[in-house]
C-alpha cells in the first residue's frame, strides 16, 4: 500500500477505528491539566509524546466535550495540541467566540472559519452552540484536500454535516487560481504562494463575500480568519461599502506576524473595528458600538 493509499484508507475507516490505548490516554488526561506556566508546558511536551503524537498515526477522540474528531497530531500543530494539550490552544479566543455565540438572541449564530484546516474552530463553534442550545450555520474555507478531508470527517462523525457550508476555495481578493504551497510537517501553515513550490496544488481563490453568500449568510455574526499571511488582500475586498452588511461582527485573526505596510490589524482598524483581546498569536476585533 502506497502512502496515499494508507491516507485514503484512514479516513474510510469509521470512527473509533483509531483509539489510543488506555496508557496514551492517561498520558493525554495528564498532559491535559498541566498549567500555562514554563514547567507545565515542558512537562505536557514530554507527555504529549507518550501520548503518541509521534508515532505517524491518527487517533479518535472526543474534544470540546461534545464533539468526535479524527486527529493527526504527527503533521499539523493545532490537531496535536486539540489531541493532548487543549488548554493551550486559543483557549482564551475560544471563551471570547463561545461567549458570543451564547449571549445575545436565539437566533441562528453565523460563523465563517477561513483557512478551516481540519475543522477545529468550527467543532468548537458547535459544541458551544450545542452548549447554549443555540441553533448554528458555519462557512467553513479549506482549499487543500488532505485537510478538508479531515474537516468533512470529523463533520460527520460528530453529526454536524447539515450544519456547514464545506468550499474548497482559498480567500482572495477577486477569483483567480492560485497557488498554494503544502506544509506536510505542519499542515497548519499550508499557504497561497507566488509561485511553484515544492508539495504546490493550484487552487481556486474566491472573494469572502462569494463564501458568504454562497453559504445564504445575511450577515456574519463572527470570523475566524487564519491564512498565513493572506489576509489583508482579502479583508480589503471584503471592506468595500458594497459589502457592508456582511462585515463580521466579530473576527478572530492571526497577527503574530502581522506587518508592515499591508498589515490586516491596521486595515479592520482603519474600518471601524476595535481591539477586544490580543494574545500572542492573535487579535480579537469587534465592530465599534456593538
Amino acid at each position: 500500500m502506497t502512502a496515499e493509499e494508507a491516507v485514503t484508507s484512514r479516513e474510510e475507516a469509521p470512527f473509533g477505528a483509531y483509539p489510543p490505548s488506555p496508557f496514551q490516554n492517561w498520558a493525554r488526561a495528564r498532559a491535559g491539566a498541566m498549567p500555562d506556566t514554563w514547567a507545565g508546558k515542558r512537562a505536557a511536551m514530554l507527555l504529549r509524546r507518550i501520548a503518541g503524537t509521534k508515532t505517524g498515526r491518527p487517533f479518535d477522540v472526543a474534544v470540546f466535550d461534545a464533539a468526535r474528531a479524527r486527529l493527526h497530531p504527527y503533521d499539523n500543530n493545532s490537531e496535536k495540541r486539540v489531541y493532548a494539550t487543549p488548554q493551550f490552544w486559543d483557549a482564551a479566543e475560544r471563551a471570547v467566540l463561545a461567549e458570543a455565540i451564547g449571549s445575545g438572541t436565539k437566533d441562528a449564530f453565523l460563523f465563517a472559519d477561513i483557512g478551516a484546516n481540519a475543522g477545529l474552530y468550527t467543532l468548537f463553534a458547535i459544541c458551544a452552540a450545542r452548549n447554549a442550545g443555540r441553533p448554528l450555520q458555519v462557512v467553513a474555507l479549506e482549499p487543500e484536500p488532505t485537510v478538508r478531508a479531515r474537516l468533512t470527517f470529523n463533520l460527520k462523525a460528530s453529526n454536524a454535516e447539515d450544519a456547514v457550508t464545506v468550499l474548497p476555495w482559498a480567500a482572495t481578493d477577486v477569483a483567480r487560481q492560485l497557488t498554494f504551497a503544502v506544509d506536510t510537517k505542519n499542515r497548519g501553515e499550508n499557504k497561497i504562494v507566488s509561485e511553484n513550490a515544492a508539495d504546490a496544488l493550484t487552487v481556486e481563490g474566491r472573494p469572502l463575500a462569494d463564501a458568504f453568500n454562497a453559504a445564504g449568510f445575511s450577515h456574519v455574526d463572527a470570523m475566524k480568519i487564519d491564512i498565513e499571511g493572506a489576509e489583508a488582500p482579502a479583508l480589503a475586498a471584503l471592506f468595500d461599502e458594497k459589502h457592508k452588511a456582511l462585515w463580521p461582527r466579530m473576527i478572530i485573526m492571526e497577527t503574530f506576524h502581522d506587518k508592515g505596510a499591508d498589515s490586516a490589524l491596521r486595515l479592520c482598524l482603519h474600518h471601524g473595528y476595535e481591539i477586544a483581546l490580543q494574545t500572542k498569536l492573535n487579535s480579537i476585533l469587534q465592530q465599534q458600538g456593538l
